[in-house]
């Protein structure tokens, strides 16, 4: 992983270490400023500097996980604890070719057409229906998948993905303290 001087290399190594996760970003593809203020406008959205910034950067469009081979991924119909499902996360991205998954224009019709809303979404935890959005003015919010609400979260977008990483890293702390426990 660079260790480039970066705002958002640093946020990222504080909780991440490359050898044990899966990382995919824009890198050269990375957009524009002036796509990315096309699509606020196309979508009637004010997306915060910090968001912006971060998508103009080598990271917009982040893809992280830990490896499966750490954290093998859940087989259908298993059961476990909720976090146990949750092995990574995404930020929305711009990007040409980025997977429809992650693509912010795919995500925003989709997410509005299911929500009835003029949110856009922006940070995603794998396996968690919730998302983190924008909302038309630009305010972070927590979208509750199953109640259709959503609350501000009172955090800037890096104040947001630097939690979700501490937590991601948390987790596989957790994870793998559970495969080294001895079976019953």
């Amino acid at each position: 992983m660079p260790s480039a001087g970066n705002e958002f290399f640093k946020l990222l190594n504080r909780h991440i270490n490359a050898q044990d996760y899966d990382l995919i970003a824009c890198g050269k593809d990375a957009p524009t400023r002036q796509e990315i203020e096309e699509f606020a406008s196309e979508f009637s959205v004010t997306l915060p500097d910090d968001f912006i910034r971060f998508s103009i950067s080598s990271l917009g469009g982040l893809y992280v996980a830990v490896k499966e081979e750490i954290w093998p991924r859940p087989r259908e119909f298993e059961v476990g604890p909720f976090w146990t499902f949750l092995f990574g996360l995404w930020v929305y991205g711009f990007a040409e070719g980025i997977p429809p998954f992650m693509d912010i224009r795919t995500q925003t019709r989709e997410f509005r057409n299911r929500f009835g809303s003029d949110l856009t979404p922006c940070l995603k935890i794998a396996g968690d229906a919730n998302a983190y959005c924008f909302d038309s003015a630009g305010v972070l919010r927590r979208i509750d998948h199953d109640l259709q609400q959503h609350e501000p979260t009172r955090k800037s977008f890096l104040e947001a993905l630097e939690f979700e990483l501490g937590e991601l890293a948390a987790r596989k702390a957790r994870r793998a303290a559970m495969q080294d426990e001895p079976n019953p």
